[in-house]
Formats: structure tokens, C-alpha cells, sequence
């Protein structure tokens, strides 16, 4: 069976265990008995690492690249890969070559959450029966946002973290777990794994926690509650991953007495999966092209940015024509918003891509919208496939890393995300930039952020960890 007809097979139990290869071995994951709790007495396998998180392809996405191609390198510089994930039903955004790139030595565990079929029923019925343009669908999901701020504490994916903390890692113990969020509760569960597996555990923040503006919860009791869990998450870990000096500096601060163990892993791009893509002519071409890809993050101000967008194309840039494109899964009321400040004609909204063929379509763009708009450690991850396109780029956030790594690289212009003339006046300067004269990042620039550089510097950590023989301990 090829990679690409990988899928779950059913079974009865609630834990699903298969090789890259989609084989399904006889021996299940099984619940850890007291006795195995803290140092089971087996080996420790060297160089092997269980990855925990909760979204992995087939599911496709930002959210999934990082320890995607993490699980990728690592594998093919010696490491043993396991990747603990949900068994939650994929979304549309699918993304098979993602999991196709994988060597096949990566095994992947699909762990079940409670209520797994009711969720699915529930959810699949709604799609079926309701229109996603409907105003009952739209109350349907504003209830539920309320639902989860009010009561998912951490996320809604707490269940199914303290499944996954009660299976056993059969065979040889791996040397070391790392676990990534969002979604946050994959730190619970990971950390009691690790603790009962007598193992380091490293938290990766893809996303900051509790200092993220965006999810911070309006409800008081909550906001404490998960504070405390994330100080206790932090306290067990033995390193704590982020992915900028930001970041870093703000963890420090809120948490000194794990300062100590806090290592800067930013994110990067794969110059492989631009392998490929044909370079287009730099020429000046009558008709320019702005584009942004991805999602708007929840609670993200649009209005300002598509009205920007409106002015431009009405306007043009030095006597050309400018034409805007969304590329992703983008909510109905988001296409409202943009149709309404866009004239059609030079308006373009592509849905979902697999990664490569994403990457392709922005290759064509003359500019590139990035939106940080998460607080002041805010870099989002497109930003260095952005880099590695070599186009100008629009940087909407407020002054932090993006808006700094945009100046000193000189690659584009930034805007104030709630000022609809800053944004225009950026995209009109990025655009102007775009041409035969723009030569982007260096080399050597890009060689920083490269996926498979920032694969040695894990594997240097892991080592590390292994190698000092760190176990949790009470204390912590």
C-alpha cells in the first residue's frame, strides 16, 4: 500500500497504532499500571523521540509544518520518530503530500478521544444540514466559541490529552518526548507521560500560552485556572522550546524560575518543497499581484486591512493595475468582507492548497501579505517561506519581531493592523518595490531558517537531554 492510501483502520479499541506504512502491529497501546509509573525498568532507546501533538497530517495547514518536517529530519539524521496524535475526524484542509514527505521509519499513533462518535455525528450532521452561510450555523458556532472560552480549559482538546497520558510507550522507552501546541492541553497529557515514563519532556511553543493576547479568556476564574496550568506544565518540563528572542524575554519575565531552561528554536522553511516552482520573469507587468494565504486567527481586525486593499485596487500602483488574491480556508463572513471593500474584478479567493501547490500560486504573487497580529512576540511562521520567495512583503502587526526582521533585511514595509491608510500606504510601497531591481533575503540569510539546520539544532538539544540522563522530579 502506498503512502498515500494511508488511513485509519476501525477497531474497537480506542487506540489505533500503525507504521508510516499503515501497518497495523498486534500489540495495542495499553493504559500504564501503577507499578510501570516513574522509571519503567526497561531500556532507554537512544536516539528515539516521541513527538506529541494534537493536528498532524494528513491534516494540512501552518499549524502542522513544524513537526512535520521536525519528524522528517529528524528521522533521516538517525533518529527513531513516534508522533502521538488525535484521531479526530480530518477537516477539509487535507494534506496528503505532507505525510507522503515522511521517511518510512516515522511511526504515527492515532489515539481516540472520549465521545470520539458523537463528535463526529454531531459535527457532520450540522455540516450536512445546515448551510455555513446560514444564520443558524453561524449561532450554532458562535455558542459553541462561548461554550469552549467559558469551560475548555485549557482547549477542547483536554480529553483526549489525558487519553494519550494513560497509554504505555511499548517496547524500548523512547529517550525523550517533545510535545507542541496549540492546542496547549497537549502539554498535560505530555508531561504525565513523560513523568510516568521516567524521560525529559521539552515543551514546544509554536504559539505563546498564556501571554497570547488572542487567547486570553474574558472569564477571570478561567484565565487564573489557566495560568496554573500552564506554571505546572513549565515546571515538570526540562526545556521549554519558542520560537523567538521575544518570546523568550516574555517567558523569562513571567516565569524566572524556568528562565534557566528556556532555548530559542525559530520557525523556518523547507528548500525542498521549492524544488520544482519555476521562477517567474522579473518583469514590470501592467497588472501587479497582492496576495495573502492562510487563515485570519481568531479575533483578528480584517476590516481594515481588506478596506486597504479595496483603496489600492481602485487606486492602482504607478500607473498599474493591482489585483488582490486569499488563498486558504476562509470563512463565508471573511469572503463577505472582502467582496464588499474589493471590486470583483480584482478580487481572486482560491480555497485550500497542499503546501507545494500553496507555494506555487505564491511564487506568481508580486507582493506578500503577512499578518502578526498575536502580541508582541507575534512571527508568524509564513514569514520565511515569504523570505524564501524573494518577493516584497507586507508585515500588518504591531512593532515586534516581524516588523524588525522586515526592517533589517530591507524586504518590504510594515502597518499598523488597525490603521486602513498604514496598511495602504505599505502594500503601495512593498508593490513598488516588486520588479527586476528587488533581490531579497541572501543566501546566507535564509540559510538560518532552513528546516533541516534547525532539525541538528533539536537533535543537538535531545542529545543533550539524553545524554545528562534529566528525568522529571517531584519537585518541579
Amino acid at each position: 500500500m502506498g503512502p498515500s492510501a494511508r488511513v485509519p483502520i476501525p477497531v474497537e479499541t480506542p487506540v489505533l497504532r500503525w507504521t508510516h506504512r499503515a501497518t497495523i502491529t498486534s500489540d495495542t497501546i495499553a493504559p500504564m499500571h501503577s507499578s510501570q509509573r516513574g522509571h519503567p525498568n526497561r531500556p532507554i532507546a537512544p536516539r528515539s523521540v516521541v513527538l506529541a501533538v494534537a493536528e498532524f497530517p494528513p491534516l494540512g495547514g501552518g499549524g502542522v509544518i513544524r513537526m512535520a518536517k521536525l519528524a522528517r529530519y529528524l528521522a533521516q539524521i538517525g533518529w527513531s520518530v513516534r508522533v502521538i496524535t488525535s484521531d479526530e475526524p480530518l477537516a477539509h484542509a487535507v494534506d496528503r503530500t505532507l505525510l507522503d514527505d515522511l521517511p518510512e521509519s516515522v511511526e504515527i499513533v492515532k489515539i481516540r478521544p472520549p465521545l470520539h462518535g458523537v463528535g463526529r455525528a454531531m459535527t457532520q450532521g450540522a455540516k450536512e444540514r445546515l448551510s455555513r452561510r446560514g444564520s443558524a450555523f453561524r449561532l450554532l458556532r458562535a455558542l459553541r466559541q462561548r461554550f469552549r472560552n467559558a469551560i475548555a480549559i485549557p482547549d477542547r482538546w483536554l480529553p483526549w490529552s489525558l487519553t494519550f497520558a494513560r497509554t504505555e510507550l511499548a517496547g524500548n522507552r523512547a529517550g525523550a518526548m517533545v510535545s507542541s501546541g496549540p492546542p496547549h492541553s497537549v502539554h498535560i497529557g505530555a508531561s504525565i507521560l513523560a513523568w510516568r515514563s521516567g524521560i525529559p519532556h521539552v515543551m514546544d511553543m509554536r504559539d505563546e500560552w498564556t501571554l497570547r493576547p488572542l487567547m486570553r479568556s474574558g472569564f477571570r476564574l478561567r484565565a487564573a485556572a489557566e495560568r496554573r496550568i500552564e506554571r505546572w506544565c513549565l515546571r515538570r518540563a526540562d526545556t521549554l522550546v519558542v520560537v523567538s528572542e521575544e518570546s523568550r524575554d516574555r517567558y523569562s519575565v513571567a516565569y524566572p524560575d524556568v528562565a534557566h531552561r528556556i532555548v530559542v528554536i525559530p520557525n523556518g522553511y523547507d528548500p525542498q518543497d521549492f524544488e520544482g516552482i519555476p521562477s517567474r520573469p522579473r518583469r514590470r507587468r501592467s497588472t501587479v499581484t497582492l496576495g495573502y494565504a492562510g487563515t485570519f486567527q481568531v479575533g483578528t481586525e480584517i476590516e481594515p486591512l481588506l478596506a486597504a486593499v479595496g483603496d489600492l485596487t481602485r487606486s492602482g500602483v504607478a500607473g498599474r493595475a493591482v489585483r488582490f488574491e486569499l488563498l486558504g480556508p476562509f470563512l463565508p463572513e471573511e469572503v463577505d468582507v472582502a467582496r464588499k471593500h474589493i471590486p470583483p474584478g480584482q478580487l481572486v479567493i482560491r480555497p485550500f492548497a497542499v503546501h507545494r501547490e500553496a507555494l506555487r500560486l505564491m511564487s506568481d504573487w508580486d507582493a506578500l501579505c503577512v499578518i502578526a497580529t498575536d502580541g508582541p512576540a507575534s512571527l508568524a511562521s509564513k514569514m520565511y517561506e515569504c523570505l524564501a520567495l524573494r518577493r516584497p512583503i507586507v508585515v500588518i502587526a504591531h512593532e515586534g519581531p516581524a516588523t524588525r526582521l522586515v526592517h533589517a533585511l530591507k524586504v518590504g514595509a510594515v502597518a499598523d493592523p488597525h490603521d486602513r491608510n498604514s496598511i495602504r500606504d505599505a502594500m503601495t510601497s512593498a508593490l513598488a518595490m516588486s520588479g527586476p531591481g528587488f533581490e531579497g533575503a541572501s543566501d546566507d540569510t535564509l540559510a538560518l531558517y532552513d528546516r533541516r539546520r534547525q532539525a541538528g539544532q533539536w537533535s543537538d538539544l535531545l542529545d543533550q537531554l539524553i545524554g545528562a540522563g534529566v528525568t522529571h522530579r517531584a519537585g518541579r
